[in-house]
């Protein structure tokens, strides 16, 4: 056993199993490892692979030694293996471990070594870990669902930490699902060294935060949440019988698809119309009671009766009438200036705004049985309160740093499990609080088809790599209908927030909806935890936008890749599978999700023809030499949600497996068999040369147990 540490770095050597671990501390101080159980897998020269165990020898060496006989440069500490006593053939050789400030660097001397073990970081469990490119691969958006490694991964990043141990050099990233970790393989030869460095603030620094948070589910939303909300669907006719109206048509279409449905219950609570004063006695405090005879707590328990979450709306830094606190606290009402938000402005500096306003009006929210909350107006408080500084309570205090302490005011009172969505809407206020905040809007308003491309497409990908590992991001609603859109567009604006993992809210009357639309809306429910492979912040331009959603299971990978035409024009897309959608350079099968249809790829390369505002949804699968599963119809990312497990087994010529299905909802999965194969006719499949397609109808909701016959023709 030998040990070397230096500036937080260390090494660990077993003689008995002649391999070692490297260890970085943590924040606390705690060392943890970031490669363990490292052991030379082979050694090559001269065109020949030799083991390690046919060295009779491995001495571990360490400088300084216990003895401290003043090493040459104090500044690097070296611990090194040499391998010695190997066949006749075998060079001698030497593994150099050098530890500096935030640098391990691995080298060697003689033959070409290749190191296996597993890589962590931070002491953070596997759940929390994602492998990342340091760079951007592509123009693509790219995205992962499960441990999926992305093509040229070389970090490993924990969300909650923001930090990342980079691997520069010949490594390679998978994922060990036995081990439950990922396996880290890395060649090294002379000249070519591989390093290791350490990131701290990826996400701090991208964004230029002065806050972070990891993401929290303690509000118990693993994903984003789906569900309805009336502005979108109704506006200003929302009240108690419509709002319970479209509770209940949620529910009998989506609630099988998705257990947590939120009704969400928006501004016009307490606003009659835009641009107006409130009606009398209306404010922050009281809603409208021609709207909401009953209140909105009798509102939240008929909700929460049909199995549904309640959401509430508030923008109570701003109102339409002097509520009470504004006239029982003199100089907490900033100003008076009419905009769609209301007359009345908070001062956001005095001391009474976050030790006694805002405690009240979240204290009111919870009364009335709302914990998941979106917080509305943030943005033009924050341009009123720096127009206004001189009139503030406190003219030296920034806004920034006033809101972020009536934001934490407002967390201390509704406490972690409740869900606070901030609907803000710009750069600086998304970024104002992501540490309080449990999800963040980050556009406008997305009626429209151009809305909907600069508001929701376009902030998706300058935002994307906060998503899933500080916040939860909305980019607003779906709106879907025929008055806003086709329904190649509402096919698109769904598959884009599926892909990306986005909050799914409908913002239509739910009667409005046709059959193609709704059946487009269960294939994107429940939604599924997609996190970004990449830390760069992307812009998107032009009319076609692509994105790339890697999904591991413990049986298969593949890359689902959505491919839009956001113009006025249809539009043929050609894409290579490897320099624009970063997939390795291996053959693939393309599923097109829509059209239920296989489409040619031809040397890496697939094309499309898309309608004006059309989109396809392709389930990319590495070619296998058996016959495997290559597309199904239950969900928008093809297996993620509904394939539990599956495999082939030759000596019985089966292909089965077992899926989660939706009780009367008709799925199909479908399937490639190899040349030379054949599929063998059974009931519901039908058979198209080396495709298949199995047709399944259950009758209850969860797993399905389902086999196909192919064997050898």
């Amino acid at each position: 056993m030998a040990y070397i540490e230096f500036r937080d770095l260390g090494v660990e050597y077993s003689d008995a199993g002649r391999a070692f671990t490297c260890f970085a501390a943590t924040r606390t101080g705690r060392l943890a490892p970031f490669w363990e159980n490292v052991r030379a897998a082979a050694f090559r020269a001269g065109g020949k692979v030799f083991s390690p165990a046919a060295y009779a020898v491995c001495r571990c060496a360490t400088d300084p030694d216990v003895l401290f006989h003043y090493p040459h440069a104090n500044m690097v500490w070296h611990c090194s293996f040499a391998f010695s006593e190997g066949p006749a053939e075998a060079p001698e050789a030497k593994l150099d471990i050098a530890l500096t400030n935030n640098l391990v660097e691995f080298s060697v001397e003689g033959p070409e070594l290749l190191l296996q073990g597993h890589a962590s970081w931070n002491d953070a469990p596997v759940s929390e870990l994602i492998p990342l490119r340091s760079e951007g691969g592509s123009a693509a958006l790219h995205g992962s669902c499960g441990p999926a490694v992305p093509e040229g991964a070389d970090m490993l990043y924990d969300r909650q930490s923001d930090s990342a141990v980079r691997f520069d050099g010949k490594a390679l990233f998978s994922f060990d699902w036995e081990a439950n970790a990922y396996l880290l393989e890395a060649e090294v030869a002379e000249n070519a060294p591989l390093r290791v460095t350490f990131e701290e603030g990826m996400g701090r620094k991208l964004f230029a935060l002065k806050h972070w948070k990891g993401i929290s589910h303690a509000h118990g939303f693993d994903t984003p949440p789906a569900g309805w909300m009336t502005w979108y669907a109704v506006r200003f006719d929302a009240c108690e019988k419509v709002v319970l109206e479209n509770a209940r048509a949620m529910k009998e279409l989506f609630g099988k698809f998705d257990e947590k449905l939120c009704v969400w219950v928006d501004w016009e609570w307490c606003h009659r119309r835009l641009y107006d004063h409130g009606d009398p006695g209306v404010d922050v405090f009281h809603p409208r009671k021609d709207a909401y005879p009953h209140g909105l707590l009798y509102l939240s328990e008929k909700i929460r009766k049909m199995g549904l979450r309640p959401a509430l709306w508030t923008g109570c830094t701003c109102d339409g009438n002097r509520n009470e606190m504004f006239r029982k606290i003199p100089g907490l009402l900033l100003t008076e200036l009419q905009t769609w938000g209301g007359y009345y402005w908070l001062d956001l500096s005095h001391p009474a705004a976050a030790k006694e306003y805002i405690p009240k009006v979240f204290k009111k929210i919870l009364d009335w049985g709302y914990d998941i909350i979106k917080w509305d107006c943030l943005l033009n408080t924050m341009r009123i309160n720096d127009e206004e500084r001189a009139r503030r309570y406190d003219p030296g205090l920034s806004t920034d740093e006033a809101i972020h302490r009536c934001i934490a005011a407002a967390r201390k009172v509704i406490g972690d499990k409740a869900y606070l969505l901030g609907c803000t809407g710009q750069e600086r206020s998304v970024l104002a609080a992501p540490d309080l905040f449990d999800a963040c809007r980050i556009g406008g308003d997305v009626f429209s088809w151009d809305d909907f491309k600069s508001n929701a497409v376009a902030l998706i990908y300058s935002y994307f790599p906060l998503h899933n590992t500080s916040l939860f991001l909305d980019p607003d609603t779906l709106v879907l209908r025929k008055e806003y859109s086709t329904l190649e567009q509402a096919r698109s604006r769904i598959t884009f927030f599926s892909l990306t993992g986005m909050q799914l809210t409908l913002g239509d009357p739910v009667a409005e909806l046709d059959p193609p639309r709704i059946d487009a809306l269960k294939r994107a429910m429940p939604t599924v935890e997609i996190r970004p492979t990449e830390f760069v912040r992307k812009t998107f331009s032009g009319d076609v936008a692509v994105i790339v959603t890697s999904v591991a299971k413990a049986s298969g990978g593949w890359h689902v890749a959505g491919v839009f035409n956001l113009g006025k024009r249809k539009r043929k897309v050609t894409l290579d599978l490897n320099r624009d959608l970063g997939l390795p350079e291996k053959d693939h099968t393309a599923f097109e999700f829509w059209s239920r249809s296989f489409a040619e790829v031809k040397k890496g390369r697939l094309t499309v023809e898309l309608p004006p505002g059309g989109c396809a949804a392709f389930r990319l699968t590495p070619v296998e030499k058996a016959p495997f599963v290559a597309g199904s119809t239950r969900h928008l990312l093809q297996g993620a949600v509904e394939l539990t497990k599956w495999g082939y087994d030759p000596e019985k010529e089966l292909l089965s497996g077992t899926a989660e299905l939706v009780a009367g909802d008709e799925t199909e999965l479908w399937f490639r068999a190899p040349e030379g194969f054949r599929f063998a006719p059974q009931k519901n499949l039908t058979i198209a040369g080396q495709t298949a397609k199995l047709t399944l109808k259950p009758l209850r909701s969860g797993p399905c147990r389902w086999k196909v016959v192919c064997g050898k023709a």
